[in-house]
């Protein structure tokens, strides 16, 4: 019993220590903010005007630098959604023996492609798209070529077609 009553002691010890700490390092904190204020404050306005054109500069970067990872991430995101069309669009092409021959193009809708068991819209990472893939033989490659287009609240592939 007295072991436990000991360690107790030394428990409120240490929490009133680190409690005493904390107090000095923010009284600490405080008074040098307060310093820097008080500095700032006697400084000339050429020098607060370059500071504020600086500062704002900086969160100009910050901001456009965010907006270019965001759209990175959406673009990739988007990217993935189209692999994953073009590989639905290719597994029924198959399924089905559809070859297009040289002069014909084949649109398959995304609908169809998630109907058929091809495309699963619940893996799809955005509820939001439509679109299609375009299935045609090109001569040039003496292959098959399979186009995915989509249409998104917040993306579009170029060249996408409303039909």
């Amino acid at each position: 019993m007295n072991n436990n009553s000991n360690k107790k002691v030394v428990t409120k010890k240490k929490k009133s220590k680190f409690s005493r700490i904390m107090n000095e390092i923010g009284k600490s904190f405080t008074a040098s903010i307060n310093n820097l204020v008080k500095k700032f404050q006697k400084t000339s306005k050429e020098f607060k005007i370059i500071l504020g054109v600086w500062v704002a500069v900086i969160l100009i970067i910050v901001i456009v630098v965010a907006m270019v990872n965001s759209n990175k991430k959406t673009v990739a995101a988007h990217e993935k959604i189209q692999n994953e069309v073009k590989a639905a669009a290719l597994d029924y092409v198959k399924e089905k023996k559809l070859y297009p021959t040289s002069n014909q193009k084949l649109r398959l809708n995304m609908e169809v492609l998630i109907e058929n068991g091809n495309l699963y819209k619940d893996n799809l990472t955005d509820k939001t798209c439509v679109g299609y893939a375009l299935v045609y033989f090109d001569e040039s490659k003496e292959n098959y070529v399979i186009e995915p287009y989509i249409s998104c609240k917040n993306y579009i592939t170029d060249g996408y077609e409303v039909k």
